[in-house]
């Protein structure tokens, strides 16, 4: 029995996962058991977790999740102050890199937040997650549309005027920066306009020389 805690490849999965990946992409999963357990151990709210994961809460040191909020705190607090300079989604965009199962963009409707949203992680995570979304699509209230390469683009009913997407891109980060940028391109990412990028405990995972090329890129 394959007791590996990393991703096999299955028929579900049209990317063929080269098995160096597997350590990167399994951070995905262990980013959500820390957040699952923050949540469960009352740190903050997030009722849209228990669409991306049915594993049982796993046992985290009281410094994981005190980690875990603290990070999410910041995050959602450079979101909130970004939208507030950029109110108007004709210009802003927020583009969230190695977003893994991140579920920032749903609870984004409670905030009134009406930018372009862009998520970008490897094709096997955000295979996985597109999976999960066309499952639960009326629980997280999202209308999906299907794109090339096991890309998606999610739509949000913010009220009854506006409404919000989300552009899920599969990309390998250690690619060049142009090759991301040219992607991004092709699914409506627009250079000229004002853009928040995140970037969450991924420049680890990435050679120097990706994080000083996307710096200069930018």
């Amino acid at each position: 029995m394959d007791h590996s805690p990393y991703p096999p490849n299955n028929d579900n999965d049209s990317v063929l996962l080269d098995p160096a990946d597997r350590p990167v992409i399994a951070t995905a999963d262990d980013a959500l058991s820390a957040k699952q357990a923050t949540v469960a151990a009352g740190y903050y709210s997030d009722e849209y977790l228990q669409y991306f994961t049915h594993a049982p809460v796993r046992m985290m040191q009281p410094i994981i999740k005190r980690g875990t909020h603290a990070r999410v705190a910041c995050i959602d607090r450079a979101i909130l102050s970004f939208s507030k300079l950029y109110p108007n989604s004709t210009c802003s965009q927020i583009v969230v890199l190695g977003a893994g199962m991140d579920t920032t963009f749903f609870k984004s409707v409670t905030w009134n937040i009406s930018s372009m949203w862009f998520e970008v992680d490897h094709a096997f995570v955000i295979q996985k997650k597109n999976r999960l979304i066309q499952k639960h699509a009326k629980e997280l209230q999202v209308s999906i549309q299907q794109q090339e390469n096991g890309d998606c683009l999610l739509t949000r009913t913010c009220d009854t005027t506006t409404s919000t997407k989300c552009s899920c891109i599969g990309h390998d980060l250690r690619q060049s920066p142009m090759q991301l940028f040219e992607k991004l391109m092709t699914r409506g990412f627009k250079p000229s306009v004002p853009t928040l990028f995140l970037l969450e405990c991924v420049q680890m995972y990435l050679p120097g020389s990706y994080e000083r090329g996307f710096r200069s890129y930018i």
